[in-house]
């Protein structure tokens, strides 16, 4: 073990029993004797045991508690690690895995470890991606209402009620965080004690758990990531590529905080350095194209996401060869943009690549080829093999809540791709189920009005309208449209895909006039995000999928509506845009005659 050292051969201190206190223990950080020094030294004689054992019963945890009668976790031995877990991105469709921080294979910088975790998992459409202060048993959550919580490190507890997330923002003020999918006693840690052990290890880019040998998260890793870069800049200089490593876990972590300008903009700053040192074109700078890519893709400019990860799977390929791992988050990340296109073939593709590679190398039921599978469920479901998708994501969940546990917010995509899947089937209790467990966690971990939340808000004003519950089904599409309501959101296929959803529940509710308010900004909303013939194929995809869940409540006429007005709005653009490209072709040729 690493830190374990050998005793010396005569005791170090005051003699036992004096230290402050009266405890035979020299005490902790946090003011109490620290049970876990105990442990750092590899043998004890038998009287060194028995103080070890009356020190432990004076110390006074919180009631509830479990004192700790073993190593340290952070000292344990484990089972080998794998490689950086999946973390969801735009809720809205494909998954995209989160890309691995690149190594850099040039002297200067020694080889970096794999970063916090791969390129983020996209999920784009129903497969895409509460009621409000409404509880329901049908949500589990990984704490309960008076559990403690105990530091891994220095054994202090408190006995909140748990409410505060590991990476929520709003639990900045939270001394505890649960950085990694640990569970159990070692569930959580003290953000300052964390902070302790990183800087006292001196590994200024090991954003791992020594104990499940996971990536941290959110505000764990936001706050190392900025300890690392400060760092990095000090000892190297602002213009480092180390610094530009550091900068990619941070804009991770801005990233699964639901901070997309942030990460965006400290992505920009991070391959402007990797470019500059390396060159265009270069390894190193693959993954942060990947990363930038995704911060586009949940900004809504699928264009530009799509040529950034062209790009990476290019440097890719060429430096590590067809097929290998480093290429499978890629795929997967490409498939997502050709997803937001209607490119639904093309993703097919992708998508088999990308899962055929990852159970080749991690095997079948890894947690890391969950972010195909999901998508792959999508594909199915849009290319009418409902059963098939519905087979791919139950089998999803299951690894996911197998790894993280149920409740994490890695499940909550899955959770809402699952339940569109069942709506399509006609399960529509089990749909509205699903998706309060989604919200529930979605709002633990973003907030109750971000963004992210828009599309799962959406789909329970579908399944409520359906249920027949019109107050439910009106609260859940205000929401969503708030939601949507962001800057950030408007020019997106999340957006136009949320009006088209509230369009839908509204003509269930016998609201035509505001039914095809919403369907004229929906179909101006896709066209301009995604252009034309992307536009059309989004519509016609999106309409059927809903028109399936519609249909197995028996409300054809919503679908039959649904459909005429979105005809309508799309004849009504193309003419105005022929109109457009018709004048503009007489003022060229005026402008010709002039010259």
């Amino acid at each position: 073990q690493a830190h374990c050292h050998q005793p010396p051969a005569s005791r170090v201190g005051p003699p036992r029993g004096q230290w402050p206190g009266g405890s035979g223990l020299p005490p902790s950080p946090r003011g109490k004797p620290s049970l876990e020094r105990l442990s750092l030294m590899p043998r004890l004689d038998a009287e060194d045991a028995r103080e070890a054992q009356r020190s432990r019963s004076r110390v006074q945890l919180p009631a509830g508690a479990i004192q700790a009668r073993q190593a340290p976790r952070f000292l344990r031995s484990s089972a080998p690690g794998r490689l950086p877990d999946i973390v969801r991105g735009s809720v809205l469709g494909p998954r995209a895995d989160h890309q691995p921080v690149e190594q850099p294979q040039s002297p200067p910088v020694p080889p970096p470890p794999p970063p916090p975790h791969p390129e983020s998992p996209v999920k784009t459409r129903p497969r895409h991606h509460h009621l409000e202060n409404t509880p329901t048993d049908s949500t589990r959550s990984d704490i309960t209402p008076r559990q403690i919580r105990v530091c891994r490190f220095c054994l202090d507890g408190d006995d909140s009620d748990g409410s505060f997330d590991s990476s929520d923002q709003s639990g900045d003020g939270d001394d505890f965080v649960h950085p990694c999918p640990c569970r159990g006693s070692a569930k959580f840690v003290h953000l300052d004690c964390l902070v302790q052990h990183f800087t006292a290890q001196g590994d200024w880019h090991n954003f791992r758990c020594p104990t499940c040998k996971q990536p941290y998260e959110g505000r764990a890793l936001r706050e190392l990531a900025e300890i690392s870069r400060a760092r990095m800049v000090q000892d190297h200089g602002t213009n480092a590529p180390q610094v530009a490593h550091s900068l990619c876990y941070l804009a991770q972590a801005h990233a699964q905080l639901g901070n997309t300008n942030d990460s965006k903009e400290i992505l920009e700053r991070g391959l402007a350095i990797s470019e500059a040192h390396f060159g265009r074109g270069h390894v190193a700078t693959a993954a942060t194209l990947a990363e930038l890519a995704s911060a586009h893709g949940k900004m809504g400019d699928v264009q530009k996401q799509k040529e950034l990860l062209e790009r990476s799977l290019e440097i890719k390929e060429q430096h590590f060869g067809v097929g290998h791992i480093n290429t499978a988050v890629t795929l997967n990340n490409l498939a997502t943009a050709h997803s937001e296109l209607g490119n639904v073939r093309q993703e097919k593709v992708l998508l088999e690549r990308s899962l055929e590679i990852k159970e080749k190398h991690y095997g079948k039921g890894h947690v890391q080829t969950t972010a195909a599978l999901v998508n792959l469920a999508g594909v199915y479901s849009e290319l009418g093999d409902v059963p098939k998708g519905l087979e791919l994501l139950e089998w999803s969940l299951e690894i996911e809540e197998r790894h993280f546990g149920a409740g994490h917010v890695e499940t909550a995509i899955t959770l809402n791709n699952l339940a569109l899947a069942c709506g399509e089937g006609g399960d529509m209790q089990r749909m509205r189920e699903l998706l309060l467990r989604s919200l529930t966690i979605k709002e633990k971990h973003f907030g109750p009005e971000h963004q992210e939340l828009c599309l799962t808000l959406a789909n329970l004003g579908m399944a409520c309208a359906a249920l027949g519950e019109v107050p439910n089904a009106k609260t859940f599409c205000e929401r969503a449209l708030r939601a949507c309501s962001d800057p950030e959101a408007r020019c997106s296929r999340r957006h136009g895909v949320v009006l088209l959803r509230a369009a839908s529940v509204q003509l269930a509710l016998n609201e035509d006039q505001a039914a095809e308010g919403l369907v004229s900004r929906s179909v101006s909303t896709l066209r301009q995000a995604l252009g034309r013939s992307a536009s059309s194929r989004v519509l016609a995809l999106e309409s059927t999928r809903m028109g399936r869940i519609w249909a197995a409540v028996g409300r054809n006429d919503v679908v039959r509506h649904l459909h005429d007005l979105r005809i309508n709005r799309e004849e009504i653009l193309n003419n105005a845009e022929n109109l457009d490209d018709a004048g503009i072709e007489v003022s060229r040729r005026v402008h010709v005659v002039s010259i």
